[in-house]
């Protein structure tokens, strides 16, 4: 554990220690509070509930640290106080995944609690999407972490890299009071994707049949494939594979027909492929 004391005299290189500074030039027009999906999350962590009022301070108080902090080239910030879990450092996900998030708070300083300040950003703008403090923090002495899950959907986010970051805070329980005369910063850079659609779909009809093949897509992890008579309506599904072809039997001699095809990874689903006619079935 830290000495508070030494910490103090060490405040000018605390403020400067991290490798990567995500949170910079944030307006004021960007801290709008946004509902999350860790509102209800129950966080497995020890004892010493902290006041419902830093919740509303999270934005502000995340916009004031970073401010403090140099801007410098985006990596991975590390601290032997913080490490996070959850996501992976550069981390792939597509848009509509869930970024299920998580890490762990040491016992920092011997004559505080110890609080856990957490924020997602847009590191194209540099906007904070939403900050949170944990709902519990660490006694000295106790326990010697947190653990603060949080799930952030990314339905409504662009593509682009973002950064999700934990502060670790020292707290006066007596007073309710965030202190920052130090700190402790850990990062992970996250990359957003849209899952695209499988390319190069191509027919080929046989006696009775039509065999698909396409490109898979890249994140794809299945592939949906719709069939009709008419190019614009009457789609159904006739078959879900891992496969980049497929056989449709039992055909109609001397039809033809039109196919559609689209990724799908969990419950994210892409676009479809423009439809495909086929030759006549033999």
């Amino acid at each position: 554990m830290k000495n508070s004391k030494k910490i103090l005299c060490g405040l000018v290189a605390s403020l400067f220690m991290f490798t990567a500074i995500p949170f910079s030039n944030i307006s004021a027009k960007d801290l709008k509070h946004s509902d999350h999906e860790n509102a209800n999350v129950i966080r497995k962590v020890n004892d010493g509930k902290i006041s419902k009022g830093l919740k509303s301070r999270s934005l502000y108080d995340f916009k004031a640290l970073n401010k403090k902090c140099t801007k410098q080239s985006l990596a991975l910030s590390k601290s032997k106080w913080v490490k996070i879990n959850k996501p992976k450092h550069k981390q792939i996900f597509y848009r509509g995944e869930k970024i299920n998030t998580s890490s762990y708070v040491w016992d920092t300083w011997n004559e505080y609690n110890t609080i856990a300040l957490a924020g997602f950003t847009d590191l194209k703008t540099g906007k904070i999407l939403w900050a949170d403090y944990s709902t519990y923090l660490i006694t000295p002495d106790g326990y010697d972490e947190i653990y603060g899950p949080i799930g952030v959907n990314t339905k409504k986010l662009k593509d682009g890299k973002y950064e999700f970051g934990v502060f670790a805070l020292p707290y006066d329980y007596s007073t309710e009071e965030v202190l920052d005369f130090d700190k402790e910063f850990a990062s992970v850079d996250i990359y957003l994707k849209t899952l695209k659609a499988p390319t190069k779909v191509k027919a080929k009809a046989g006696k009775r049949k039509v065999t698909l093949s396409f490109k898979k897509a890249t994140g794809g992890k299945k592939y949906e494939i719709y069939r009709s008579t008419k190019k614009t309506k009457g789609y159904k599904k006739v078959k879900t594979t891992t496969s980049n072809k497929f056989t449709n039997k039992k055909l109609k001699k001397g039809k033809r027909y039109y196919y559609k095809v689209r990724t799908v990874r969990g419950s994210v689903k892409s676009s479809f492929t423009k439809p495909i006619r086929t030759p006549k079935v033999k």
